[in-house]
């Protein structure tokens, strides 16, 4: 079947212009990202769901619980603490990064979980 016949059905219709939406939309926000310089936001959000994992393992919890409460709270500090501080969003960022991989690691040590089950999370198993 030629590659045009597809459009004659509704999902595929819908697919393509969900693809033009997102290729604007998202060169767009990528632009904002990289203008503001808030690249390594998500990098310290990432390593503050990896704590939230890790304290949730700790308490026999589910760890998609405690990475999400942990990306929610981080987000709700990293602003007001970049203005309090008086630093920009990037160096804050970086801060909350190499702290939380801190404290996450040494919390798969002290509480003796299983750091591959948190790591699952972001490799998707």
């Amino acid at each position: 079947m030629p590659l045009i016949e597809y459009l004659r059905y509704p999902i595929f219709q819908r697919a393509l212009v969900a693809s033009i939406v997102a290729g604007g939309t998202f060169s767009l926000l990528g632009t904002v990202v990289v203008t503001l310089n808030l690249t390594t936001i998500r990098f310290a959000l990432m390593h503050m769901a990896l704590l939230g994992a890790a304290c949730s393992l700790a308490l026999n919890q589910q760890p998609v619980v405690g990475a999400v409460v942990a990306i929610v709270v981080g987000s709700l500090l990293l602003g007001p603490l970049s203005d309090r501080m008086k630093m920009d969003a990037g160096l804050t960022s970086a801060l909350f990064m190499t702290g939380s991989i801190a404290a996450a690691f040494i919390l798969f040590y002290r509480a003796r979980v299983p750091a591959m089950e948190a790591f699952g999370l972001f490799t998707g198993s």
